[in-house]
C-alpha cells in the first residue's frame, strides 16, 4: 500500500509540472466510460472532482446537436475586383541568405553554472519573476507583509520549476528572505523604484559568430543622465571572507556585463552606461 500511495503521489507530482509547464494555452484530452466514469487509476480520475460538471455538461450539449438536423450553410457571395489594365506586380524581395539562419539561442542556456543544482535555479528563476513584477506594479503596493502572504503562491511556483518536495522549505525560506531583504534594503528598493526608461527582463539580441543570442537583463534605467545595467544574482555566502566571495563573483560575472553594455551601445545607447551586481539573499552590492 505504501508503494501504492508513492506512485500515486509521483504520478500528480508529473501532472502538476507537466501541466504549469505551459507558457501560453494548455489542451487536456481525456475520455471517459459510457457512463461518464473516467478508467480507473487515470490521470482523469485524480482531476474528475474538478472537471466532472464541465465534462458533463459538454456531453450533453453534444448529444443535443447530434439530434439537431443539419443545418445547409447559406450560400455567400462575393464581389469581383478587376485588376487595372497594365498592372504590374511589384519587386519580390531579396532572398534571404541562408549561411546566416540559425535560431535564437537563449543566452542563459549559453551561460549557465550547473553546479548550482536545482534549488538555486529555481530560487532564482521565481525571485527573478516576483522582483519583475515589484518593478513593474510599483513599490507603493508592495510590503514586507505581502510577501508573507505569498508564501502559497512561492511554494507552488517552486515545484513547478521542477524542485523535488524535499527541497521544498529551504528553498522557500530562501526565497522569501531575498525578496524581503530587497524590500527592506535602501539599495534594492533604489533598483525598483521607478526611474527613467525603465525596465525587467530586459531582452536584447546579439549576433555573434554566425549566431543569434538573446541576452536578458534583468533591471535597466537612466538615472542622472546615466544608464545603469543591474543583474541579481541569488547567491548565498555563509561564514566568513564575505570580500574574497564578493571578488570571485564579479570577476565570474563581469564578462556578461561588459556583453550587456556592449549591446547597448550597438543599439545607440549614448549615455554613459554603469554596471553592478544585487544579492538579495546577503544585500549585498557589487558594482563593476
Amino acid at each position: 500500500e505504501i508503494d501504492n500511495e508513492k506512485d500515486e503521489q509521483e504520478m500528480l507530482r508529473l501532472l502538476y509540472v507537466a501541466s504549469t509547464r505551459a507558457k501560453k494555452q494548455l489542451h487536456l484530452l481525456g475520455k471517459t466510460k459510457v457512463t461518464k466514469i473516467p478508467e480507473s487509476n487515470s490521470l482523469l480520475e485524480s482531476l474528475w472532482p474538478f472537471l466532472k460538471d464541465d465534462w458533463c455538461k459538454e456531453t450533453k450539449l453534444e448529444e443535443k446537436l447530434s439530434k439537431q438536423e443539419e443545418v445547409k450553410p447559406s450560400a455567400e457571395m462575393y464581389p469581383i475586383e478587376r485588376i487595372p489594365s497594365g498592372y504590374q506586380p511589384p519587386e519580390p524581395l531579396s532572398p534571404i541568405h541562408g549561411n546566416i539562419i540559425s535560431e535564437i539561442e537563449e543566452e542563459k542556456e549559453i551561460f549557465p553554472f550547473l553546479w548550482a543544482g536545482t534549488a538555486a535555479r529555481c530560487i532564482g528563476n521565481v525571485t527573478h519573476r516576483v522582483l519583475e513584477t515589484i518593478a513593474n506594479e510599483g513599490l507603493d503596493k508592495w510590503m514586507p507583509s505581502r510577501i508573507k502572504m505569498m508564501t502559497p503562491q512561492l511554494q507552488i511556483a517552486l515545484l513547478g520549476e521542477g524542485l523535488p518536495f524535499d527541497q521544498i522549505d529551504k528553498a522557500l525560506h530562501l526565497t522569501l528572505t531575498g525578496l524581503q531583504n530587497t524590500l527592506e534594503d535602501p539599495k534594492g528598493r533604489w533598483i525598483l523604484a521607478n526611474h527613467e526608461e525603465s525596465h525587467t527582463e530586459f531582452s536584447l539580441t546579439l549576433y555573434s559568430e554566425n549566431r543569434f543570442i538573446r541576452n536578458v537583463i534583468d533591471r535597466t534605467f537612466i538615472e542622472n543622465k546615466t544608464r545603469w545595467i543591474i543583474d541579481y544574482k541569488t547567491s548565498r555566502h555563509e561564514g566568513k571572507d564575505l570580500k574574497i566571495f564578493l571578488k570571485r563573483e564579479k570577476e565570474r560575472y563581469e564578462p556578461q556585463l561588459i556583453r550587456y553594455e556592449t549591446l547597448f551601445k550597438e543599439y545607440g545607447e549614448t549615455c554613459p552606461i554603469r554596471k553592478a551586481l544585487y544579492f538579495p539573499l546577503i544585500k549585498e552590492w557589487i558594482e563593476i
